[in-house]
Protein backbone atom coordinates (compact mmCIF):
# COMPACT_ATOMS: atom_id res chain seq x y z
CA UNK A 1 0.00 0.00 0.00
CA UNK A 2 1.12 3.49 -0.83
CA UNK A 3 -0.25 6.77 0.50
CA UNK A 4 -0.13 9.79 -1.78
CA UNK A 5 -1.19 13.39 -1.15
CA UNK A 6 -2.77 15.14 -4.15
CA UNK A 7 -4.86 18.20 -4.85
CA UNK A 8 -8.14 17.38 -6.59
CA UNK A 9 -10.48 20.22 -7.54
CA UNK A 10 -8.79 22.50 -5.00
CA UNK A 11 -9.06 19.97 -2.16
CA UNK A 12 -6.03 18.28 -0.58
CA UNK A 13 -6.65 14.54 -0.41
CA UNK A 14 -4.64 11.71 1.09
CA UNK A 15 -5.14 8.63 -1.08
CA UNK A 16 -4.18 5.08 -0.13
CA UNK A 17 -3.93 2.33 -2.72
CA UNK A 18 -1.88 -0.26 -4.57
CA UNK A 19 0.76 0.83 -7.09
CA UNK A 20 2.15 -1.46 -9.78
CA UNK A 21 5.10 -0.37 -11.88
CA UNK A 22 4.97 -0.60 -15.66
CA UNK A 23 6.36 -3.80 -17.15
CA UNK A 24 8.12 -3.88 -20.51
CA UNK A 25 7.08 -7.42 -21.36
CA UNK A 26 9.12 -9.78 -23.49
CA UNK A 27 6.86 -10.34 -26.50
CA UNK A 28 3.75 -8.47 -27.66
CA UNK A 29 1.83 -11.71 -28.17
CA UNK A 30 2.95 -13.87 -25.25
CA UNK A 31 3.95 -11.35 -22.58
CA UNK A 32 2.76 -7.89 -23.67
CA UNK A 33 3.85 -4.70 -21.90
CA UNK A 34 1.66 -3.49 -19.02
CA UNK A 35 1.24 0.16 -18.05
CA UNK A 36 1.74 1.36 -14.49
CA UNK A 37 -1.42 1.33 -12.40
CA UNK A 38 -2.68 2.78 -9.14
CA UNK A 39 -5.83 1.31 -7.64
CA UNK A 40 -7.09 3.35 -4.74
CA UNK A 41 -8.64 1.82 -1.68
CA UNK A 42 -9.34 4.89 0.50
CA UNK A 43 -9.57 8.67 0.08
CA UNK A 44 -9.15 10.91 3.13
CA UNK A 45 -9.74 14.62 3.60
CA UNK A 46 -8.59 15.94 6.99
CA UNK A 47 -8.56 12.37 8.41
CA UNK A 48 -12.17 11.79 7.30
CA UNK A 49 -12.79 8.85 4.93
CA UNK A 50 -14.52 10.43 1.91
CA UNK A 51 -14.10 7.49 -0.47
CA UNK A 52 -17.84 7.00 -1.00
CA UNK A 53 -18.26 10.70 -1.86
CA UNK A 54 -16.64 10.23 -5.28
CA UNK A 55 -18.11 8.62 -8.39
CA UNK A 56 -16.34 6.31 -10.85
CA UNK A 57 -15.11 9.08 -13.19
CA UNK A 58 -13.73 11.09 -10.28
CA UNK A 59 -12.00 8.00 -8.88
CA UNK A 60 -10.38 7.34 -12.27
CA UNK A 61 -9.05 10.91 -12.37
CA UNK A 62 -7.80 10.67 -8.78
CA UNK A 63 -5.98 7.43 -9.65
CA UNK A 64 -4.39 9.18 -12.67
CA UNK A 65 -3.24 12.07 -10.47
CA UNK A 66 -1.74 9.59 -8.01
CA UNK A 67 0.19 7.88 -10.82
CA UNK A 68 1.48 11.27 -12.00
CA UNK A 69 2.61 12.07 -8.45
CA UNK A 70 4.36 8.71 -8.00
CA UNK A 71 6.09 8.71 -11.37
CA UNK A 72 7.04 12.38 -11.22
Amino acid sequence: MKTITINFDGIDLRVTGDYSKAEKGSDDRINPPCPATFQLSKIFCDDVDVTESYGDKEVERIEELCLEEIEG
